[in-house]
C-alpha cells in the first residue's frame, strides 16, 4: 500500500454524511487559518475480512477540511501525505493531484465538526486478511484547488497510529490433508522475495527459507511470489503451471493429489543477513489449529505446520537478534504450550539467536457439545448463529449443531413480518424480546438447548408434514432445500412442508455441497436422486440422511 505513481487526474469522493458531491471547495491561501483537528479515532464492525474506520474531525475556521484514512500492515509503509486513490474508483467526481497505489478514498467535510466513517469493503472495495493486525491513521488538511491541480495547505494534520486485528476465519471442520512444502533462498546476496498461498497456509517472507502447510486433498493451491527490491524470480520447480520467471511477480499452481514440494529461486541482489542463524518453528503432532507470529518474516498460519526463518546471529560483542513469538488459537482450538523457549513472558515465547534455534507450539482441539435450537410460540421467525452452525428458517422447528465448548456463540432471531420475538430461554445474555429482532449469547460446557419463541399469527401450513434431515460420516458438508438449511456444523434439522390435500404433498429437492477434503454426499431416504440431489414428496413425514466422509 502506498507506492507513488504520478501527478494527473484521478477520482475523488467527497462526502457530507452519506451524500457524495463534486468538490469545488478552495480555502483562501492568504488567510492564516487554524488547521483542522482530529478529535477521535476508532474502529468498529471488525470481522475476518472487514472493518469500519471512524474519526471525529473539527474543520475550524468555516472553510471545511479533507480527510483520508491510511491502512497498512507495517507503519513504515504509511504514505507521507494525502494522495488520490489509484486505480481510481468508478462513478465518483474528478480530483486533480498526485495519486498512489493503495491510497483510500478522500472525504470532504464542511464547516461543522463531523463523525466520519469508512466501511473498507463496502465503500473502498478492500478485503482484509483474517487474523491479521492492521495499522491505520487519519490525515486532515485544507486544500487550494486550481484549474489543473490541487495543493494541500500546510500543515497536514496526522492522527496517531492505531491498530486492530481481524477475526479468525470460520472453520469448515476437519478434512483429509496433504503436505505442501515450499523451499526458497534467503539471507544471502543473490536475490530473495516472499511467497504466500491461496488458500492460506504458506506465508514465507524474505528471510524465510522453508514453509510447510497441510492442504485439503485434491485442492488447487496457487503460490504467489513477489521478489524483493533488486531481485527477480529465476525459476519455479514442482509446479503444474507457473508464471513470472524473469519478472518481479509470479505464480505456481499445484493440485494436492499427494504431498508436493515446490522450490522458487531468485536472481539479482538482496541485503545479506549478517551471521544468519535459522529459527525453525513447528506445531508438532497437534490436533488443534492456531497462528504463530514472530518478528519479521515468521508467520505460521492455521494450516501451516512449520517454517524456518533466518535472523541475525551474534556479531562481535553484540548479541544475536531477540525474537518474540506470539500465538492465537483458531476457533475451536486452545493453546496447550511452548517448547524450546528461553523465557515465556506474558505467555509469549522468547529466544535469542546466538545459534540455530527450534521452537514448538501445540494447539489442542476443544471438545464439542450439541447446541439445540427449538422454536416456540404462535408466530414464526428465523434463527441463525455466528459462527455458522444454526440456520433455522421460518418453517424450521428444531435444529442441532456440534460446536466447540468454551467458544462464544451468538444466535440472532428475526421475526417474520408482523410477528414479534416474545422470549428467549437458555441464554447467557439476551436482547430484543418484545421487538422484531434479538440475540442470544451462549458458551457451551456441555449439551445445551435454546428456545426462541415468537408471538403473532403465523400462516398455517396445510396438513403439515415433518422432513427430518440427519447428517452422518467423518467428513463435513452443507445441505440446502427450500425452507431448509443445514450448515457444516449442523448435525440435524426438522422443517415443515405442506402435506397431501386434494393435491400431492410438497416436492422437496435437497442439494449438498461437500466441504473441502470430504467426499461427495451419499444419500438415504430419497425417492429419487437426479443429478446427485435428493428428492422427496411430502405425502407423510420423511427422514433423509446425508453422509459425508473424508477423502482417503
Amino acid at each position: 500500500m502506498g507506492r507513488y505513481v504520478c501527478r494527473r487526474a484521478c477520482l475523488w469522493l467527497v462526502v457530507i454524511g452519506s451524500l457524495a458531491l463534486m468538490s469545488s471547495f478552495a480555502a483562501p491561501s492568504a488567510l492564516a487559518l487554524e488547521p483542522p483537528s482530529i478529535d477521535k479515532e476508532s474502529v468498529s464492525g471488525i470481522t475476518s475480512t472487514n472493518a469500519i474506520l471512524e474519526t471525529q474531525i473539527s474543520p475550524h475556521g468555516g472553510f471545511g477540511a479533507y480527510v483520508q484514512f491510511q491502512l497498512v500492515t507495517d507503519p513504515e509503509e504509511y504514505l507521507p501525505g494525502i494522495f488520490c486513490p489509484y486505480p481510481p474508483p468508478e462513478s465518483t467526481p474528478i480530483c486533480l493531484g498526485e495519486y498512489a497505489e493503495g491510497a483510500l478514498l478522500i472525504l470532504r467535510l464542511f464547516e461543522e465538526p463531523h463523525q466520519v466513517s469508512l466501511n473498507l469493503t463496502k465503500h473502498a472495495g478492500v478485503t482484509l486478511t483474517p487474523n491479521t493486525t492492521y495499522h491505520y491513521r487519519v490525515l486532515a488538511a485544507r486544500a487550494i484547488v486550481s484549474e489543473d491541480t490541487i495543493e494541500w495547505e500546510e500543515p497536514t494534520v496526522f492522527g496517531e497510529d492505531q491498530t486492530f486485528t481481524t477475526l479468525e476465519e470460520e472453520p469448515t471442520g476437519p478434512t483429509n490433508l496433504r503436505t505442501l512444502t515450499l523451499k526458497k533462498s534467503a539471507g544471502g546476496t543473490g536475490g530473495t522475495g516472499r511467497v504466500s498461498s491461496k488458500p492460506k497456509g504458506i506465508k514465507c517472507g524474505a528471510a524465510c527459507t522453508e514453509a510447510v502447510a497441510q492442504m485439503y486433498e485434491n485442492s488447487v493451491v496457487v503460490l504467489k511470489a513477489k521478489a524483493s527490491t533488486g531481485s527477480t524470480i529465476a525459476s519455479w520447480t514442482g509446479c503444474a503451471t507457473s508464471t513470472g520467471v524473469g519478472g518481479v511477480e509470479g505464480t505456481c499452481e499445484v493440485t494436492m493429489s499427494a504431498a508436493k514440494e515446490v522450490k522458487v529461486a531468485w536472481s539479482g541482489a538482496s541485503k545479506e543477513i549478517i551471521n544468519a542463524k535459522p529459527l525453525t518453528f513447528s506445531k508438532g503432532a497437534t490436533e488443534g489449529k492456531g497462528t504463530v507470529k514472530g518478528y519479521g518474516a515468521l508467520n505460521c498460519e492455521a494450516e501451516c505446520s512449520s517454517t524456518t526463518v533466518l535472523y541475525r546471529g551474534p556479531v562481535g560483542a553484540k548479541a544475536g537478534k531477540t525474537v518474540t513469538l506470539k500465538e492465537v488459537p483458531a476457533f475451536g482450538s486452545e493453546f496447550s504450550g511452548w517448547s524450546g523457549c528461553e523465557s515465556e513472558p506474558e505467555g509469549n515465547c522468547v529466544v535469542t539467536m546466538e545459534s540455530a534455534k527450534s521452537v514448538k507450539a501445540k494447539f489442542a482441539l476443544k471438545p464439542t457439545a450439541t447446541l439445540t435450537l427449538n422454536k416456540g410460540g404462535t408466530g414464526s421467525g428465523r434463527v441463525s448463529s455466528k459462527p455458522k452452525a444454526i440456520n433455522c428458517g421460518a418453517t424450521c422447528t428444531t435444529q442441532d449443531a456440534s460446536v466447540p465448548t468454551g467458544e462464544t456463540i451468538v444466535l440472532k432471531a428475526k421475526a417474520s413480518t408482523g410477528m414479534t420475538l416474545s422470549s428467549w430461554s437458555g441464554c447467557k445474555e439476551e436482547t430484543g424480546v418484545g421487538t422484531a429482532e434479538g440475540t442470544c449469547t451462549v458458551s457451551l460446557s456441555g449439551a445445551s438447548a435454546v428456545t426462541a419463541s415468537f408471538s403473532g399469527t403465523a400462516k398455517a401450513i396445510v396438513n403439515a408434514q415433518e422432513l427430518t434431515l440427519t447428517k452422518a460420516g467423518s467428513g463435513y458438508g452443507r445441505v440446502r432445500a427450500a425452507g431448509l438449511t443445514c450448515e457444516a456444523l449442523c448435525t440435524s434439522t426438522v422443517s415443515l412442508y405442506k402435506g397431501p390435500t386434494t393435491k400431492p404433498g410438497k416436492t422437496v429437492t435437497l442439494k449438498a455441497t461437500s466441504a473441502p477434503g470430504s467426499k461427495t454426499v451419499v444419500w438415504s431416504g430419497c425417492e429419487s436422486e437426479p443429478e446427485g440431489n435428493c428428492v422427496v414428496t411430502m405425502e407423510s413425514a420423511k427422514n433423509v440422511t446425508a453422509t459425508f466422509d473424508e477423502l482417503e
